[in-house]
């Protein structure tokens, strides 16, 4: 029955003009309220911004709603900064001499997971492909001790 009910939507779809090139989604359709076209991309990103983080200390009490809780990521606790910053998989491009000014590899952009360069840009901590080290930006609040994350790379370097 759900293969007739597919091909009776289609069906309806094609007679007002619309196509479907993925079918098998239609049924999740019935849950949609509301729909958003963004063909220039001018109001949707592929880039992830950080909104905010809920410090512990502030959610000791459970009554108080998420959204209240929530503040600036570089404003967050010290401690929450070093686990975001520090626990990462990015890298930067190795800059190729021999290419284009416009080229990726020349801007030296992180790469990896776009959760992490979230994380990464929302401390303001800076990476250093040289020495493979995540450290605070002059804007970072840190209460105790800088903790610096050196990557595994290099001890896998050495066994090779």
């Amino acid at each position: 029955q759900m293969a007739a009910a597919v091909n009776f939507a289609m069906m309806a779809l094609m007679k007002q003009g619309i196509f479907c090139t993925e079918p098998f989604r239609l049924p999740y359709s019935g849950k949609v309220t509301h729909v958003l076209f963004d063909k220039t991309g001018t109001l949707t990103s592929d880039e992830l911004v950080p909104v905010g983080v809920i410090n512990r200390e502030q959610r000791k009490n459970e009554t108080v709603e998420p959204q209240k809780a929530l503040v600036e990521v570089i404003k967050s606790s010290s401690k929450n900064a070093m686990i975001l910053a520090a626990c990462h998989s990015l890298i930067k491009a190795p800059e190729d001499k021999n290419s284009k000014k416009d080229d990726m590899c020349m801007r030296q952009e992180l790469l990896g997971d776009p959760i992490e360069i979230a994380a990464m840009k929302g401390v303001q901590w800076r990476y250093d492909p040289k020495t493979q080290l995540a450290s605070p930006g002059d804007t970072a609040r840190i209460e105790a001790a800088i903790v610096i994350v050196k990557k595994k790379i290099d001890a896998e370097k050495k066994t090779r």
